[in-house]
């Protein structure tokens, strides 16, 4: 019976992490009248990130290997084949974490994101606060890790002559208008221009005293 209990415990927690998870994110996404306190959490997502994804992957290797022992333990008493039950055992949890902890706690996440991550605000503190050493040093390799690949930057657009014509067609097309189109080509023809050809020469320019 304690096993039992200790599971479901285990299973509340893989809930909890899952659906903070999705409603502080969500909340982050779509920033609207956001209590001052949420705010706070919200100013460092990486750390939040990062105590979350460890608390949910200790809790579900928890509960992964107390179903395996279970399991392992009901097999010795009756004399029945472990590796048919351990199958049934990894089929079983699976489908009762995915359901209970991760699919329904991150669709009410997701329904009522202000109102869940209010009540789970103290809870995540807490969290935050005990598993703090772990998750500092995974946020430390993750940033080495991140320093070390060179992730490629996204550019919208590759070359000024792809803008221009992009600009030329959408003109052709009708969806920019002439003179939207020749704005858009006219950038790049400033770096082809001197100072002298724009500005215009202060003995040339006459003034009325007002």
């Amino acid at each position: 019976v304690e096993y039992i209990i200790i599971f479901i415990f285990l299973l509340i927690l893989s809930a909890f992490f899952s659906g903070t998870e999705t409603a502080y994110f969500h909340i982050r996404k779509h920033r609207k009248e956001t209590p001052e306190k949420i705010k706070s959490v919200l100013d460092s997502p990486q750390r939040l990130l990062v105590s979350l994804l460890t608390g949910n992957t200790i809790v579900n290797v928890a509960i992964a290997s107390l179903a395996a022992y279970i399991t392992a333990g009901f097999a010795d008493d009756y004399t029945l084949s472990k590796s048919t039950l351990i199958l049934m055992e990894v089929l079983v949890v699976s489908v009762v974490v995915l359901i209970f902890g991760e699919i329904l706690p991150k669709m009410i996440a997701i329904k009522y994101s202000k109102e869940y991550a209010l009540k789970m605000y103290t809870p995540l503190k807490i969290m935050m606060f005990i598993l703090s050493p772990i998750a500092q040093g995974f946020n430390a390799i993750t940033n080495v890790v991140i320093k070390i690949i060179p992730f490629r930057k996204e550019k919208i657009f590759d070359s000024e002559e792809e803008l221009i014509i992009l600009a030329e067609l959408g003109e052709e097309e009708g969806t920019l208008q002439e003179e939207e189109s020749d704005m858009i080509q006219s950038i790049f023809d400033f770096k082809e221009k001197t100072v002298g050809e724009i500005i215009t020469p202060r003995v040339d320019i006459v003034s009325l005293k007002s």
